[in-house]
C-alpha cells in the first residue's frame, strides 16, 4: 500500500492531496441545540425547533391588503439632453483597447466613424 501512495504522490500530487482533503471531511450536519433548557441530538427534534424558530421570525402577509406605500419612492429625473458636443466627447474618450459593450460594437469602430 505505501508503494501506491508514494507513486500516487510523485504522479499527481495534486490529486493525491485533493483526496485525502477528502477523507478528512466529517459531515456533522446541524450541531445539537438547546430549548428550553434541554439539548437534543435527535435530527428530527432539531428539525422542529429550527422550524418553530423560523416561523417565529418570519411572518406571513396576506396577498389581499398590501401595504399603502404613499409618495412615490423613485426621485424624479429631468429630461434627458443628448447633444452633438456630448457625443462627440463621448466618443472620442472611448479605450479602443477595451472589449465591446453589450451591443457587441467595437469601440475602434465607433471612435472611427
Amino acid at each position: 500500500m505505501s508503494d501506491f501512495l508514494c507513486e500516487a504522490i510523485e504522479e499527481n500530487p495534486k490529486r493525491f492531496w485533493s483526496y485525502v482533503k477528502q477523507l478528512k471531511k466529517e459531515d456533522h450536519g446541524v450541531a445539537d441545540l438547546e430549548c428550553e433548557g434541554k439539548i437534543f441530538s435527535d435530527r428530527e427534534f432539531k428539525a422542529e425547533i429550527l422550524n418553530k424558530q423560523f416561523s417565529s421570525v418570519f411572518t406571513d402577509e396576506s396577498d389581499l391588503d398590501p401595504p399603502s406605500v404613499g409618495n412615490d419612492p423613485k426621485p424624479s429625473i429631468s429630461p434627458l439632453v443628448i447633444t452633438i458636443t456630448g457625443v462627440t466627447k463621448q466618443l472620442t474618450s472611448l479605450k479602443t483597447n477595451k472589449a465591446c459593450g453589450p451591443d457587441n460594437i467595437p469601440s475602434c469602430f465607433l471612435k472611427s466613424t
